[in-house]
């Protein structure tokens, strides 16, 4: 009997280390990156580095809660809804450019004055993947990934500059 429940706990750890905690994130995915540069007003120019472990390296730039360099940890499960959302999207298979410049990515109808994001993601493999997305651009899938993205991050808290 002993025996029968250490080796239920040994693979009960071992699922704990896969990617089911966020240690190597849907489809492998390590990490993921979101760099939005501005727009024609007041967006909130930043780059955040999401990591498997839930840890974040931020770089609030302009038109921030606060502008600097913040570090810290999210909440459990932050990251696996990224790797999720990134999934979901099939981000590995996503147009590299989805501007203006890809007519074929970037379908009408279109809004101009937005922001553009640069989207990295890591994999254990060793690959990248960066997707440029101008949020005017209705891609399909895109505003509900950067949604779900910016949820798991906090955007409201950490980064949206806070209403006055």
């Amino acid at each position: 009997m002993r025996a029968f429940l250490f080796s239920i706990s040994a693979f009960a750890l071992t699922a704990c280390a896969s990617g089911a905690n966020g240690s190597d994130g849907a489809s492998g995915l390590q990490s993921l990156s979101v760099d939005q540069g501005p727009c024609y007003g007041f967006c909130p120019v930043y780059a955040i580095t999401v990591e498997a472990d839930n840890s974040y390296s931020l770089d609030n730039r302009r038109h921030t809660r606060e502008e600097g360099l913040v570090t810290g940890r999210l909440d459990a499960g932050a990251f696996d809804t990224i790797a999720d959302a990134a999934a979901r999207v099939n981000f590995r298979d996503l147009p590299e450019d989805m501007t203006f410049n890809n007519p074929e990515a970037c379908t009408g109808p279109q809004m101009s004055d937005m922001p553009y994001f640069e989207f990295t993601g890591v994999y254990a493999d060793g690959t990248e993947k960066t997707v440029r997305w101008y949020q005017g651009c209705n891609y399909p899938g895109m505003r509900e990934f950067m949604g779900a993205v910016r949820d798991a991050y906090d955007y409201d808290i950490r980064i949206e500059r806070a209403r006055e």
